[in-house]
């Protein structure tokens, strides 16, 4: 009785093994076929991208065979894709062929990646096949720079700050503000030594990209007439990755020195010999900022030019604030000259530039002008396009460089005078060009 009881609780529990084995195999995961004589060797395609990008959003290794199944993508290989630095992001099979490494956010510059490929914690293909060698590659982002750089010249007009200079600079991308105190400097030579200037550094807010602008100002005056440099030292931090930046030039520039004029061409030592009299003077540069209100009751042209329009226009303040056209470092003259005519200019010596100094150029100031081209300009005296019947008709006629010119007039009929108002014949007869033939007495 024993024995049979026994005999059959073994035939139970050897049937319930086999049964346990086969759901356990059937659960597991798809593996790798062991290589044969004609498993093709695995090539890895593609690595990269590497060398200098402007930004980069995902690093991929692609091979030509598969290497995880379908819907497996998540079954990453821990340390087979290393990055150095290490980097927030995942790790990823795109498609069955390719493992990307993503960044949690795309990266803009300041980075310096290695990336390896390491063929010992890579896994064989489906094939069976595996990567016989490492692969590696290198990605550049660019480092912290400078887009744009403006000086303060506001700053100028101020006595008290005209030898402070201040200047507003865009960086590339954010950098560290809590670095920048530190490493912005005002250099300049003086008595043949060099000189620094720690320079004030503050966000720029008005600026619309928040965190790339930043004015950079000397917290004291720096000699008179001496040119300096704005330095941002080696080492300056970047938001946008770990790597820091070269020494960069900021910007450079020269405090103000003596009081001169000069016309907009400083090289011909007879400025413009055939200056078009349409265009109107030279443009006037003056080596420091002038109150134009003030000087140009001083200037005197010779023939005459008449500068009374310009000094009314600057006298004639809106609501009592004062005109900010009246402080500048540049004159634009317009209005028609003479042909074939020397022009001088004398500034009295009266005239001073905002810092108080006076005029140190000496002499008249000189330009020639060339002849008119011969030319004829014929109008009606109101801009509407037709003359008026209840009134006498008015015209305009500016002849230039003519001894002598003969007008001829002629009455047009109503489809006659279409042709003259339209832009083209094709506006009204479908045909281009036209020839008009007057058959009307002349006027």
């Amino acid at each position: 009785m024993l024995k049979s009881f026994a005999r059959g609780l073994v035939l139970l529990v050897v049937p319930f093994l086999m049964v346990s084995g086969c759901t356990d195999e059937s659960a597991a995961p798809p593996r790798a076929a062991a290589p044969s004589a004609d498993t093709a060797p695995l090539a890895l395609l593609r690595l990269g991208p590497s060398g200098d990008l402007p930004r980069l959003t995902q690093i991929a290794a692609m091979f030509d065979q598969p290497m995880v199944p379908l819907g497996a993508y998540d079954q990453v290989p821990e340390g087979a894709l290393a990055l150095t630095p290490d980097i927030p992001g995942h790790r990823v099979w795109l498609n069955q062929y390719t493992l990307a490494f993503v960044p949690d956010q795309p990266l803009t510059g300041s980075h310096h990646i290695k990336v390896q490929l390491r063929a010992d914690r890579l896994p064989p293909a489906l094939s069976g096949a595996r990567l016989k060698e490492d692969a590696s590659a290198e990605i550049r982002l660019p480092l912290l720079g400078v887009q744009n750089r403006n000086r303060l010249y506001e700053r100028d007009l101020d006595q008290e700050t005209a030898l402070a200079p201040g200047w507003r600079v865009v960086f590339s991308q954010p950098p560290d503000p809590a670095d920048l105190g530190g490493r912005a400097w005002f250099i300049w030579s003086e008595g043949g030594a060099e000189r620094r200037l720690a320079a004030r550094v503050s966000p720029d807010s008005n600026y619309g990209r928040e965190g790339l602008a930043f004015e950079f100002i000397a917290p004291e005056p720096l000699p008179r007439d001496t040119a300096y440099r704005l330095v941002l030292l080696a080492g300056a931090k970047s938001l946008a990755g770990p790597e820091p930046a070269p020494e960069l030039a900021l910007a450079e520039g020269r405090t103000y020195g003596p009081f001169t004029v000069r016309w907009s061409d400083p090289d011909a030592s007879d400025p413009f010999p055939g200056w078009s009299p349409t265009w109107g003077p030279p443009d006037l540069v003056f080596s420091n900022p002038v109150d134009l209100a003030k000087i140009l009751p001083l200037m005197r042209f010779s023939p005459e030019y008449d500068l009374g329009p310009l000094i009314q226009s600057l006298a004639d303040d809106e609501d009592g604030e004062e005109n900010a056209m009246r402080f500048q470092r540049r004159l634009y003259l317009h209005g028609r000259l003479k042909g074939e005519t020397k022009y001088t200019l004398t500034i009295d010596p009266a005239a001073r530039d905002l810092h108080g100094q006076p005029l140190q150029t000496e002499g008249p100031l000189a330009f020639r002008t060339r002849s008119y081209h011969p030319e004829v300009e014929f109008s009606l005296a109101e801009p509407y396009g037709l003359l008026e019947t209840a009134s006498p008709p008015q015209l305009r006629l500016l002849v230039t460089n003519l001894p002598q010119v003969e007008i001829e007039g002629f009455a047009l009929t109503a489809e006659e005078a279409v042709r003259f108002l339209a832009g083209n014949e094709g506006d009204w007869t479908g045909r281009s060009g036209y020839n008009c033939q007057p058959d009307q007495p002349r006027l």
